[in-house]
This record gives structure tokens, sequence and C-alpha cells, in this order.
């Protein structure tokens, strides 16, 4: 592999892992994009942010009274009952770099992200250092998980690990095999046909973020049919539905949607029919834009590893090109003179999560025509926007 030169320094690197990620401003840019007469005021985000995390809750629970509680359960309601963590994009992101060949603990946790110690800077070098030297750092390729990776309850949670740490491309952890699901498989035929340097040190990050949820599905499940008035009017059909799971679990006592107020939570004539999945997706877009700007890359590889983030990314690419209120322009993707919806297909990657029995499929049949398109498009990026970089 041809070393590149890293597109951020060591200091701007520290900066993306401990930015916090501010869902409730994303909320906030991504309805001022679909209705720019609209702007939610902090306090207004903040309501629309912790409704939409109460109303999937009430999805994911809705099976609680038959004694499917899950583990996760407990947490994520004393999260809605006092307040959310701080999450960071350094607990979301991760780096494709499945057999780094600095094997040092990246599970170390920070003494204070805040104010870093001496060996959390010493720490912080060394990540720096070995991602530089895995080809990360220097490649406009975002690979778009996703799920929250649940990572970062603890503020101060290792970054990166989510990939780094699960001990190399075949190994082992506590007896599991590692790297999720048929990950291994993919990167062995990515290797093995050619494609190494065009996925090397890609960024890996989670489409939907910070929602945690057991399985994507509940997005979709959620949010069928619901607009933005579940949240502007007290008798709206997907609100009653929500409650009556809440009321039906352990956690009756979260039944309290705050209500948008005019005035007080937001300015101008809003529209409640907005799709709240659509909403949704346009604010994690939004993230992921933040992130490709702390990365320094302009107009990445924006690469659906799943079918939740391709249509999420083929929605939003789409309004946001239009918009003259999207908040990041020069972080939209580069389609490579594509339309949106032929980028996003040529470059769809199978998720290889859980069981995903097709997967073995994916990988025999479409796979090395979309490495070679993306292979392809990260030419043609290099060449419109490398010297830049």
């Amino acid at each position: 592999m041809i070393m590149e030169k890293p597109f951020i320094t060591e200091a701007e690197f520290l900066e993306l892992g401990r930015t916090e990620i501010s869902t409730a401003k994303a909320l906030k840019e991504a309805l001022h994009v679909f209705q720019p007469q609209v702007t939610l005021t902090d306090e207004g985000a903040k309501k629309l942010y912790r409704n939409i995390q109460l109303s999937l809750f009430a999805t994911r629970i809705k099976d609680a009274e038959k004694g499917k509680k899950r583990e996760d359960d407990e947490t994520i309601a004393g999260w809605l009952d006092k307040g959310f963590p701080t999450f960071r994009y350094g607990h979301a992101g991760n780096f494709l770099v499945p057999d780094p060949k600095d094997d040092f603990n990246w599970n170390r946790p920070w003494d204070d992200i805040e104010h870093p110690s001496e060996e959390d800077r010493a720490q912080l070098h060394r990540e720096y250092e070995t991602l530089c030297n895995e080809g990360a750092l220097s490649t406009p390729v975002m690979l778009i998980q996703i799920n929250w990776s649940g990572i970062g309850w603890n503020n101060n949670a290792p970054f990166w690990y989510n990939i780094l740490n699960h001990g190399g491309v075949d190994g082992e952890k506590d007896g599991v095999k590692c790297m999720a699901g048929r990950l291994p498989k993919i990167w062995h035929t990515i290797v093995d046909n050619g494609y190494e340097d065009t996925f090397r040190g890609a960024y890996v990050t989670d489409f939907y973020k910070p929602f945690s949820t057991p399985k994507s599905g509940t997005f979709e499940e959620a949010f069928k049919g619901a607009t933005l008035g579940a949240y502007l009017h007290d008798d709206d059909a997907a609100k009653a539905k929500w409650n009556t799971n809440l009321d039906n679990s352990d956690y009756a006592v979260l039944r309290r949607f705050a209500t948008l107020e005019s005035g007080d939570d937001f300015t101008g004539n809003i529209d409640p029919q907005l799709n709240l999945l659509t909403l949704l997706y346009m604010a994690m877009f939004v993230q992921l834009c933040e992130e490709a700007k702390m990365l320094h890359i302009e107009h990445p590889i924006m690469v659906p590893w799943g079918r939740i983030p391709q249509s999420g990314l083929e929605t939003s690419t789409a309004k946001a090109e239009g918009s003259e209120t999207f908040p990041l322009p020069a972080e939209l993707p580069f389609l490579d003179g594509k339309s949106v919806e032929v980028a996003f297909a040529d470059t769809f990657m199978q998720h290889n999560s859980n069981g995903n029995g097709h997967m073995g499929g994916w990988l025999e049949t479409e796979a090395l025509s979309t490495f070679s398109t993306i292979r392809d498009m990260k030419a043609d990026w290099k060449a419109e926007y490398g010297d830049k970089a």
C-alpha cells in the first residue's frame, strides 16, 4: 500500500473522537431543510429528540408483558427519565483495519476525555500513528452501517475500538468469533480479489446514532405512517399506539411525550404531515456529513452497508442537493456523475450482522462488481479532489 498524507492532524483526530454527537442539533437542521420557514428552538429540538427516543423505546418494549424484556431496557429507561449521557463520534466511528500490525490495547478507557492525561495522549499518539500506517485518515471512503453500536454509554469509554478491538479478522474474544457475522469472509474476499487498497482504512460509522435498538427494523416499525403531527397533537394515532405499549409495560411512568408548542419550541408555520422516518433519515445524514467535515473529506464516497442506509442516503442526498438550507453542501456525497439512485445502488454492500444467510450469495454474485465500482469511484475522487485533501 502506498502511504498517503493523512487528511487530519493528531490534534484534529482527538477532536473528531471527543466531539459530542448532538442529534437534537441535527434534527433542528434537518427540519429546516424540509421546512425552511420553520426553526426549532434549542429546547424544542431537545423535546423532539427525546420524543423520537421514547417512540423507539415504546416500540422495542412492546413484548415486555410477555417476559421478553431486553437487557438494555432499564438503561434506556433511565436515560429517558434522567437525561441522556454524552455520546461522542469516537464511540460511533471505527476504521476498517481488521488486522492492525500494532497490537497494543485499543480498549484502554480515557482518564479524562476533556483534559487528557499524559497516558491518554500517549495512547492517542499511538492510535493516530497506527491508523495512518494502516491507510486510515487518508481515504474518502465511508462505510455506513445500520445501527448504533451501543458503545459510548460511559463518557470515558475508549474510542474506535468497535472494529479495532475485535482481535483481528479471524480472532476470538471471550470464545466468540470476532468481527461480527461474516466480516472475515468479506475481508478475505476483498483481499483475495485485489481490493485491499480500496477498503483498508475506510471510516466505518453507524447510520442511526445514537439510537440504541436491538434490531434495525424497529425504526421502520416504530415510525410506519407516523408524521411530525404525532408530537404536535394530543389525539394522534401513532402516539396512541406508543402510549399503549408503554402502559402495558413496566415503564408506564415514561408515558409523557412533550407536545411541541409554537413560539416556545419552534417559530414559523410548521407542516405536521412530514414523515418522521424521512426527518430522522435527514438528521442522520447531517451527522454523517459532520463526520466527513471533521475528517476533512470533501464530498466523501458514502457506501451504504445495508438496505436502510441505502434508503436513507438516497432520500436525504436527493433532498439536500436541491436545498438552499442544507448546512453542509461541501460534504454531500461524491456520486461520480451518476444519479443518486444509481450511485447508491451500485455501491450497496450487504451487511454482515447476525446470521444473514444470504451474505455468501451476495459475495459470490454481486460483491466483486460493487468493489470494482467503489475502486473506480475512489480513483475518480482522487483525480478531482486529491490535490485539495
